[in-house]
């Protein structure tokens, strides 16, 4: 299973990750890094380190509960854009879009 995972809410880190048929690439933003202004370069960069494309992705999993209002917002419309153009699940489910829940 190629899947990505996104958890951008946290307002101080971003993690991204990338299953690859059982390894797993994992990219965590720095202190000086803009939380989810890193959220596309990471995936581009875990995708080269695990040498797929964006097409391989099989199924998307975002972290959408509590936590940064604009970290989630970003990271489920990311989720969302891709889900929609591979046509492929988001959190277990085709055809569905995350919506963030708020704390």
């Amino acid at each position: 299973m190629n899947r990505l995972f996104i958890d951008a809410a946290d307002s101080e880190h971003v993690i991204v990750r990338i299953e690859k048929n059982g390894r797993y690439f994992t990219h965590k933003s720095g202190a000086k890094q803009k939380g989810s202004q890193v959220i596309l370069s990471a995936i581009n960069s875990l995708l080269v380190k695990a040498g797929m494309s964006v097409k391989d992705l099989e199924e998307i999993e975002v972290v959408s509960e509590k936590g940064s209002y604009t970290g989630l917002r970003v990271a489920a419309a990311i989720g969302n854009t891709l889900s929609y153009a591979l046509r492929i699940p988001i959190n277990g489910k085709k055809g569905i879009f995350v919506e963030p829940t708020y704390q």
